[in-house]
C-alpha cells in the first residue's frame, strides 16, 4: 500500500505499536471513544448474502480528524460495502 522507505528516511522512522485485544460487543456504533478504543465491524449486506468486516487502530479516526460517524462510515466502506448506508445496517 505504501512506496519503500527510502534509506534516507530511515533516521526520521518512528514505530508505535497497537495491540488490539479484548473487543467487547457495544451498544450502537457510537459506542466507543476515538483514540481510545479500536473499532471492528462485522455485518451482512441489505441486498447480499455477502459478509463485510474491517478494522480501525485506535488512532486512526483521531489521525483522520474524523467524527464518530465519519470513521464508521469509512470502515463500512473500507469493508467494501458501497450499498447505501443506513441505521439498520
Amino acid at each position: 500500500r505504501f512506496d519503500p522507505i527510502a534509506l534516507i528516511e530511515v533516521p526520521r522512522l518512528k514505530l508505535a505499536v497497537s495491540l488490539l485485544v479484548g473487543f467487547s460487543p457495544c451498544r450502537d456504533c457510537l459506542d466507543w471513544v476515538p483514540g481510545l478504543h479500536g473499532i471492528i465491524i462485522k455485518f451482512h449486506g441489505d441486498s447480499t448474502k455477502r459478509s463485510f468486516s474491517a478494522t480501525y487502530l485506535p488512532e486512526v479516526a483521531v489521525e483522520q480528524g474524523w467524527s464518530q460517524r465519519e470513521a464508521v462510515l469509512s470502515l463500512v466502506r473500507k469493508a467494501g460495502y458501497y450499498e447505501t448506508v443506513t441505521e439498520d445496517l
